[in-house]
C-alpha cells in the first residue's frame, strides 16, 4: 500500500485573499475621505446659514432701534455728499469698539456680536442700515436696508 502523497500548496488562495483585503482597505479609505469632505461642506453650509440668520436678526434689531429711538448721534454717520460708501472694506468694520472714530467708521456692536452701521442722507428720517454678521466659523454676511420713517410711539 502506498502512502498518499502530501499535496503541496502554493499559497495562491492566501495571495488572492490579501489582494482583496488591500482593495477593500483602499475602497474604505476612499469612502472615509469622501465622508469627511461631505462633512466639511455641510459644516460650511451650516455656518453660512448661521451667519445669514445672525445678520437677519441684527438688521431687525437695528431697524427696531431706529424706529423707537430715531438717530443715535454716537453711532450715526451723516452722509452729506450722498456718495456711496464701500461697506465691503474690512477696515470700516475693524474699529467698532473705538469711540474716537468718525464718519463712515462709526458702528455699533450688538449683543450677538453683529456690527451695525447707521447712515443718514439729506432726506429726513431715512436711514441706511448696514449689518455685518458672522457664523460660528468663517462665514460672514452683510445686509443693508433703507429704513424710511420713524414709527410713532404707541400709547
Amino acid at each position: 500500500m502506498k502512502i498518499a502523497e502530501k499535496h503541496r500548496q502554493s499559497g495562491a488562495a492566501l495571495i488572492i485573499g490579501l489582494i482583496f483585503l488591500v482593495l477593500l482597505a483602499v475602497l474604505g479609505l476612499g469612502s472615509l475621505r469622501n465622508v469627511t469632505l461631505q462633512e466639511r461642506i455641510t459644516g460650511n453650509h451650516l455656518d453660512g446659514y448661521r451667519a445669514q440668520h445672525n445678520a437677519d436678526v441684527a438688521l431687525l434689531m437695528a431697524e427696531e432701534n431706529v424706529a423707537t429711538t430715531g438717530s443715535n448721534a454716537q453711532v450715526m454717520y451723516m452722509n452729506t455728499s450722498n456718495a456711496g460708501v464701500n461697506y465691503a472694506l474690512s477696515t470700516l468694520w475693524d474699529n467698532c469698539d473705538d469711540t474716537t472714530v468718525t464718519d463712515e467708521n462709526l458702528c455699533e456692536v450688538l449683543a450677538s456680536g453683529a456690527r451695525v452701521k447707521y447712515e443718514t442722507t439729506a432726506e429726513e428720517d431715512t436711514y441706511i442700515i448696514t449689518v455685518w454678521a458672522t457664523g460660528s466659523a468663517n462665514a460672514s454676511v452683510m445686509l443693508q436696508s433703507t429704513y424710511a420713517g420713524r414709527l410713532e410711539e404707541q400709547q
